[in-house]
């Protein structure tokens, strides 16, 4: 099927399956700031706007709705997509995915319940105990939208690569506590131990995990965003 959409990174009219690759480390040098769904978020808030002056920017999920200025959205579900671009999930939500004009990233599913526009990115995909190495190949997901960013960024060559609501604690009904009240349909609880496979630090990466509360106690742990601002030695730009 084709579009007559342009896609915002090439300019051409594509069918999703040629939408805009991802090329390998084409973040290299440059922080990148993943930002998750967990209750942590609201304590983080405040510095948002200055995210992009310190490195690249993605967001999961319905973080689209958050006032930052992404680089990259990647969510898991086709349904998730569409909530945001409905506005099942809220306003804040709707426009921001509409006026959004970075990366689009989606798993290239066999059962896809959504006829991507031509600016999404679908990537083949894994769920095993291996990293992806190469957007050539395929990236693993291991089911859980962080991880996926995770090794998004990690191909992408950021580095450090800084988590933001990974908070990883269920709540008493065993599902996922949030920043927001939720989705449409409950999500279950996503065990921690999935981020045990990425070994980052043994590749030569820093991942500093800036999620206060978090159980996530695989990488440093840093509370506050002006900490890692100061630990970048960077000077805002503008």
């Amino acid at each position: 099927m084709r579009y007559d959409v342009l896609c915002p990174h090439c300019g051409k009219g594509v069918n999703a399956k040629l939408a805009h690759q991802l090329k390998d480390d084409m973040w290299k040098g440059s922080p990148a700031f993943i930002i998750g769904g967990g209750p942590s978020v609201s304590q983080q808030r405040d510095h948002f706007p200055l995210l992009h002056e310190y490195g690249k920017v993605v967001v999961t999920n319905r973080a689209i709705e958050l006032d930052v200025r992404p680089d990259l959205w990647v969510w898991m579900e086709d349904r998730v997509f569409m909530w945001c671009l409905s506005g099942k999930i809220g306003p804040e939500a709707q426009r921001n995915a509409l006026l959004f004009d970075g990366i689009h990233v989606a798993r290239d599913l066999v059962s896809r319940t959504v006829d991507y526009p031509p600016y999404v990115t679908l990537l083949k995909y894994r769920t095993d105990n291996r990293l992806g190495e190469s957007f050539s190949g395929n990236v693993n997901t291991h089911s859980n939208v962080g991880f996926f960013a995770l090794n998004l960024a990690y191909l992408l060559g950021a580095d450090p690569i800084v988590l933001i609501g990974f908070d990883q604690r269920g709540a008493l009904d065993d599902q996922n506590e949030w920043y927001h009240e939720g989705y449409p349909r409950k999500r279950s609880k996503k065990a921690s131990h999935v981020y045990t496979v990425m070994r980052l630090a043994h590749e030569g990466r820093t991942v500093w995990n800036a999620s206060p509360g978090s159980t996530l106690d695989f990488f440093e742990t840093i509370d506050s965003l002006e900490e890692v601002f100061g630990r970048l030695q960077l000077t805002p730009l503008g």
